[in-house]
């Protein structure tokens, strides 16, 4: 617990030290679809700290916080991915997606029934026949053999 909690700092730290200098360094405003690209590679560490300034510049935007969330899960910081989703929620209650990926946060932190509980706000807000709904129906089927 205590690695993970000194882990937590270390990529908290080199995100605070990187993202003045990738903002002194690019002068066009962070792009979301540019992030995205940075998560389907596979570059979390870059996408983190290109998403804190995004954040940082639009405070009221779900969608950076639900990528951030994302991002954080992937490296298995999951406090912070947390944080992340919760503060997206607390913009739009209503966003699939965040939804979809808590879901998944909770399967990976071994709360099948908060997974479940995600499953059942998205078969409210859009049916079970949305991509976000399907995608976590299919991880906790695969997560419950």
């Amino acid at each position: 617990m205590q690695n993970r909690w000194i882990a937590s700092l270390v990529v908290a730290a080199s995100l605070m030290i990187g993202a003045p200098a990738l903002a002194m360094g690019d002068s066009d405003p962070v792009n979301l679809g540019e992030v995205q690209q940075l998560i389907d590679a596979g570059d979390f560490q870059t996408a983190v700290a290109k998403l804190q300034m995004y954040v940082d510049a639009t405070p009221h935007d779900a969608d950076g916080y639900n990528l951030l969330g994302y991002s954080y899960r992937e490296m298995g910081f999951f406090d912070l991915s947390k944080q992340s989703y919760d503060r997206a929620l607390q913009l739009d209650p209503g966003h699939l997606g965040v939804h979809e990926y808590l879901g998944e946060l909770y399967l990976k932190t071994n709360e099948p029934a908060k997974a479940q509980a995600e499953l059942a706000i998205l078969e409210g807000l859009c049916g079970t026949e949305c991509v976000e709904y399907t995608t976590l129906a299919a991880a906790i089927a695969a997560a419950n053999p």
